[in-house]
């Protein structure tokens, strides 16, 4: 479920020298400094995180089947390689057909969202494509490291928060067994800790209940993974058949009043259910929602 909703104007004015030594181009590190942004959320103005523009939906899911703008970024970043070795290595006619492929996707991006045309530096672009054109290999170098400088400084400002509005997973509209996604959550938190509890004052015949609900809550859980993974690994790798013989397992040690192989158990479904899942999940899920209305 990767629908893309609005978001905030947001004001991390104080974090802003921050954003300057974080690498451009790491994602990770960019989804780390939106995390540690958020005390400074409430600020007024000037703002320092905004919302991408609307026409740059269009070329992602769920609108398109292809995730195009992802796909014009990675053309742009192989064929920016390509033009570095091939320069190094004074291989201009290679040179020149790169450079034609680089041009192409640039040109596309003004096109694709006008909203950040004047981000486009399409003089430097074409200083580029004359420098391959007369076999200026040094020249090629300068033009490209100016339009290298150009994608950096609106990758800072936009990237991260575009990446995770417009590739972040939305739980808000699934429904477990008729339920909201956040209130199934809460369930089975709830039923964890009665089996928990239940073992720590040796109370089994709840445990027990507790233990059968939790297990029929990760089913139904379960079912929903489809709707945003096309293949079963993703639910086989939280949720899988290892994860139902511990189940089955847990079953037996509560079933025995076996206190501490029930702890070990609830520890290593916490472990592999519900951190891995969270891991996953989670982290991108609260940003998205601290981001939106």
């Amino acid at each position: 479920m990767f629908a893309t909703v609005p978001v905030k104007k947001l004001s991390i004015e104080s974090s802003r020298p921050i954003a300057r030594v974080v690498p451009a181009r790491s994602r990770t590190s960019s989804l780390l400094l939106i995390l540690a942004a958020l005390p400074l959320l409430a600020t007024a103005e000037p703002s320092g995180l905004e919302a991408p523009p609307e026409s740059i939906k269009q070329w992602y899911k769920p609108a398109n089947k292809r995730q195009v703008w992802l796909h014009t970024m990675f053309n742009l970043r192989r064929s920016q390689q390509a033009i570095e070795e091939y320069a190094g290595a004074r291989e201009g006619e290679l040179v020149k057909k790169w450079v034609a492929a680089y041009a192409q996707s640039y040109r596309q991006i003004p096109e694709m969202v006008p909203e950040w045309g004047v981000e486009a530096d399409l003089d430097a672009l074409g200083g580029l494509e004359q420098a391959a054109a007369a076999g200026d290999l040094p020249a090629v170098k300068s033009a490209l490291g100016k339009l290298g400088r150009s994608c950096d400084s609106c990758h800072l400002d936009h990237q991260a928060v575009t990446a995770l509005l417009m590739r972040g997973p939305d739980f808000g509209p699934l429904q477990v067994q008729g339920q909201p996604f956040r209130k199934a959550m809460e369930g089975l938190s709830t039923q964890v800790n009665r089996v928990k509890i239940g073992a720590e004052d040796g109370r089994w015949e709840p445990a027990q209940t507790a233990a059968t609900v939790l297990k029929q809550q990760l089913l139904d859980l379960g079912a929903t993974c489809d709707q945003c993974h096309q293949d079963a690994y993703p639910k086989e790798r939280i949720l899988g058949s290892s994860i139902q013989e511990k189940l089955t397992e847990l079953d037996s040690a509560l079933a025995k009043g076996d206190k501490e192989e029930t702890g070990k158990l609830l520890g290593h479904l916490g472990y592999n259910v519900c951190s891995r899942c969270h891991g996953v999940h989670r982290t991108l899920t609260d940003l998205r929602e601290e981001l939106s209305p």
